[in-house]
């Protein structure tokens, strides 16, 4: 599902207008089997396990209507379930992440490009 390396393309939050990323910018996701490694500027930020598990919450969580079957799994990072729940959806060559309460000035939602494999 998400397995790969995924480039940030896109970021946006309730109060802040969307903000693009060009191709290289080096913010990166790579995910294993269960492994996951986050990259800003190129540079390793994080590193641990992750977890994909269902999740039909996605609309009372965000305060967002999402169209059916869309949203429907979450990802918990090193089995922390304490704070917001960080929804997301593959499509294509795309991954979404949508978490937090936008009503509230609380949402964010960033958008990843599937990159190549790597060599």
């Amino acid at each position: 599902m998400i397995l790969g390396t995924w480039e940030l393309s896109s970021s946006q939050a309730s109060i802040i207008p969307t903000i693009n990323y060009p191709p290289g910018n080096g913010n990166l996701l790579k995910f294993t089997g269960s492994g996951y490694q986050s990259y800003t500027n190129g540079q390793l930020v994080k590193s641990g396990t992750y977890a994909i598990v269902a999740d039909s919450t996605v609309e009372t969580s965000t305060g967002l209507i999402i169209p059916a079957g869309q949203f429907t799994h979450r990802i918990v990072y090193d089995g922390d379930n304490s704070g917001n729940k960080v929804f997301l959806q593959v499509t294509g060559t795309e991954l979404r992440f949508v978490s937090g309460y936008f009503p509230v000035d609380g949402g964010s939602g960033r958008l990843y490009a599937k990159q190549a494999a790597d060599h």
